[in-house]
């Protein structure tokens, strides 16, 4: 029994060898969280990234 992610597991579960179990007792996806120091020059490749996951989470 084990705790894992969908994305991480979704060949094993489409293929069978893994199957879902205790689904009522699974709680509600988490929001993603980034931390990062709050200097004011962010890095172009955070800000990037930052800007993917602000777009992503708006769908």
């Amino acid at each position: 029994v084990a705790y894992v992610a969908d994305w991480a597991v979704e060949a094993a579960l489409s293929e069978g060898s893994l199957r879902k179990i205790l689904t009522a007792w699974v709680p509600a996806p988490e929001e993603v969280a980034v931390y990062y120091p709050g200097h004011r020059a962010v890095p172009p490749a955070l800000r990037a990234f930052l800007d993917v996951v602000k777009e992503l989470r708006k769908k």
